[in-house]
């Protein structure tokens, strides 16, 4: 099947989720709001991803929510709102994505030109499917990690003051409310199924400490960085490259960072893609029309509504964020009860079925 995944690529395509733009974007934006209790924020919210993720991992292991046996009139209004939250999810990370190029990569190249070629890779990879993309993220991965690890090696810090014994507790509570559209990316895995049950392995220490604690300790390094060189940045895990001890002698670590930035992008909007994809195909049968559509609409709303950084922080920081992040997180929560009711419950019709079939023997 194309949405089958093993374990590990499970957890890669987790930390590419969480990470992508949250050390892309939030870095500037919580350090704005809350200064240095922004890594209380982070923190919170990363473990609390965590204890998200697991519940998807078991979810996975017994079947995507396409493949749960629950009736349609309680399936339907939940894949309704994976769709809503999808949707937005996509558009936002697209403009962000496609504003990222426009501004950094080139010389403020139209914004035309970087949304279309974007759709129609995602177009393509539509109809890959969840595996391809798991396959492609294993190499992905180690781009990403080498970016993260020379940014933070050779890091130029001048100063480290960054007073963390004032970290406030109702600072980082807003700075979460403000922010809190960046947190929770988890309704693409309730499409995924894992190849085989998930149980005991040795990549769950990997990934209880990958996803709480790299893009956590990433923001850190940036946040004192920021101090250091006393700039405000909105694209941190890219521009940060400039600001390194060896400049003289090694130079900029620019295209390292900006390749593994925009490997994770892709990775990242290939899943939302693929998962409205997913939707509709399984509502209506008809894939491929529905991604060309769907590759028009975001690449115009992209062009026309989120065409500039500030609209689109402005969308993502608005009432939006409530009712998106209320499905994200929520909606794990409501399919893993469901899918154990009605697992026990057809376990229990099954036994009973056959004890009477025992009887009139």
């Amino acid at each position: 099947m194309k949405n089958k995944l093993y374990i590990r690529q499970f957890y890669i395509l987790a930390f590419i989720s969480v990470a992508t733009f949250k050390i892309g974007v939030l870095p500037s934006l919580l350090y704005r709001q809350a200064q240095s209790s922004s890594l209380l924020s982070m923190l919170v919210m990363m473990i609390l991803e965590m204890f998200i993720f697991l519940i998807l991992i078991e979810i996975s292991s017994h079947g995507s929510i396409l493949e749960v046996d629950i009736p349609i009139s309680i399936k339907t209004p939940l894949l309704l709102l994976a769709l809503l939250s999808l949707f937005i999810k996509l558009n936002i990370y697209l403009s962000e994505g496609s504003i990222f190029v426009k501004n950094y990569v080139f010389d403020e190249i139209g914004l035309l030109f970087v949304v279309v070629p974007m759709a129609i890779c995602l177009l393509y990879v539509s109809s890959k499917g969840f595996t391809s993309i798991g396959k492609t993220a294993e190499i992905i991965i180690w781009f990403i990690l080498v970016a993260i690890f020379f940014d933070i090696i050779f890091a130029k810090i001048e100063s480290m003051d960054i007073k963390l014994d004032k970290m406030s507790i109702s600072a980082s509570i807003v700075a979460i409310d403000e922010y809190i559209f960046w947190f929770g990316d988890f309704t693409p895995f309730l499409l995924i199924t894992l190849t085989k049950p998930y149980g005991k392995n040795k990549y769950k220490v990997l990934f209880l400490i990958g996803i709480v604690l790299l893009p956590t300790l990433a923001m850190l390094f940036f946040i004192i960085m920021y101090k250091s060189a006393g700039v405000d940045i909105e694209y941190a895990f890219a521009k940060l490259a400039v600001y390194n001890r060896f400049s003289n002698i090694i130079g900029r670590f620019d295209l390292l960072t900006i390749i593994s930035f925009l490997c994770a992008m892709f990775i990242k909007l290939s899943l939302i893609f693929v998962s409205i994809i997913e939707i509709l195909n399984y509502f209506f049968k008809r894939k491929n029309l529905f991604g060309i559509i769907l590759a028009i609409v975001i690449s115009c709303l992209t062009i026309l509504v989120f065409n500039n950084l500030t609209t689109t922080i402005s969308i993502a920081t608005s009432f939006i964020k409530y009712i998106v992040v209320s499905i994200e997180f929520l909606l794990p929560i409501v399919v893993f009860i469901l899918q154990r009711y009605y697992k026990v419950s057809s376990k229990t019709y099954s036994s009973n079925l056959s004890r009477m079939e025992y009887d009139k023997k």
